[in-house]
């Protein structure tokens, strides 16, 4: 594929890093996404890069040869024991054909729900629907371990979040 003419082309790079503690697991796959603002910059974000390569032995990657226009956003995902991770973002500045992503963390996996703590719980109510209530529940839970907590779920419960007898359209969100 060729560049964009006027476009820096440059290599985006990063490491990842086993925050359990011990040895990374050999054959991760690392996914780059890159991300463009519409032609105000205050419209949804578009896709614009999506690129994959496996994780170097000493936990860095690489890609050469990626468009860098100014503001174009970065970010690199793996998964690991089936739980998505990925870096924070960072910009491209205009002319510049480098940018290193801030490391990526990836965790040991656990079921072990002790090891989760209720924050703050809000719940609304919306009666703008005649005779219906909408009841939204935001559950603001801290993890303290140095693991990733897998919440089971069927996609309609979670083990420690009763829902009412009856309950319509339940979904969840997990951010």
């Amino acid at each position: 594929a060729s560049a964009t003419p006027g476009i820096v082309v440059g290599t985006v790079s990063g490491t990842i890093v086993n925050g359990t503690g011990g040895a990374l697991p050999a054959g991760l796959t690392v996914v780059l996404r890159g991300f463009d603002h519409g032609q105000d910059a205050t419209g949804n974000l578009a896709e614009s890069v999506n690129l994959s390569a496996p994780l170097g032995a000493d936990g860095s990657f690489s890609f050469e040869n990626v468009e860098m226009p100014a503001s174009r956003l970065f970010l690199a995902q793996v998964t690991y024991e089936g739980v998505p991770f990925q870096s924070d973002f960072a910009a491209t500045e205009a002319g510049k054909d480098a940018l290193t992503l801030p490391p990526l963390n990836i965790y040991e996996t656990t079921n072990d729900l002790t090891l989760l703590s209720l924050d703050q719980v809000h719940i609304v109510f919306d009666f703008s629907v005649e005779k219906t209530v909408q009841i939204y529940e935001i559950y603001i839970l801290t993890n303290s371990s140095q693991q990733a907590v897998v919440v089971p779920t069927d996609g309609a419960s979670i083990p420690f979040i009763a829902l009412p007898e009856n309950a319509l359209d339940v979904g969840f969100d997990i951010a």
